[in-house]
């Protein structure tokens, strides 16, 4: 016969595995509310990072030439790249900047009028803001490979 001292031990026996058990969902579930979480706060850098590009991009293609503010912008909004992105990311922003500095470059040397082959610099300049205005598709497409959620 069981006296009221060994239901006792009984129930605290069969009491410890529950408690584990339901230990361990609960940090299961504290494990993936933290990586949503995470996921959250790096699409939101990443998205930072994108809308930098866009940002550029529409610089580029709504005026003749580039402000060194929207330089400044750029390089400022990009800064995370190397840290957030991978290697083909970083090379996709480096050539953005690089052909803004040729399209600054160029526009410069068409209005001063000193250089000798003002044809060849205007039909460089054109070739560059049609590279640039393919970008905004290729941006996204680009991007949306590293700024998925669902991962």
């Amino acid at each position: 016969m069981c006296t009221g001292n060994d239901w006792l031990q009984l129930l605290v026996a069969g009491l410890t595995p529950v408690t584990a058990i339901a230990t361990i969902a609960v940090s299961w579930r504290q494990y993936r509310i933290e990586r949503r979480r995470d996921r959250r706060e790096s699409y939101d850098r990443k998205h930072r990072v994108f809308a930098g590009v866009i940002n550029y991009l529409r610089a580029v293609s709504a005026s003749s030439s580039l402000a060194d503010s929207e330089f400044v912008a750029f390089v400022e909004a990009t800064s995370e790249v190397p840290f957030i992105f991978s290697d083909s990311i970083r090379a996709y922003v480096d050539e953005l900047y690089r052909n803004g500095v040729t399209l600054v470059a160029l526009d410069r040397t068409i209005k001063s009028g000193q250089s000798g082959d003002i044809k060849l610099a205007g039909e460089k300049l054109v070739e560059l803001r049609e590279w640039f205005r393919r970008q905004f598709e290729d941006s996204v497409n680009i991007f949306r490979k590293e700024m998925a959620i669902d991962k």
